[in-house]
């Protein structure tokens, strides 16, 4: 969750907001629940592939 936080950095102004992609109150949550869904579901196919 510390990465989605609104940071500006002070050298050049840039505001990172990551809320500023959706007028969705629950983007956050569906996005970590989709990245965390494409992990668990990579380690799934890593764990089938065969044995060199």
């Amino acid at each position: 969750m510390g990465q989605y936080q609104v940071k500006k950095n002070d050298r050049s102004g840039i505001v990172s907001d990551p809320k500023q992609y959706s007028d969705d109150p629950q983007y956050l949550v569906k996005l970590i629940g989709r990245v965390t869904q494409v992990s668990v579901e990579t380690m799934r196919l890593i764990g089938a592939l065969p044995e060199w």
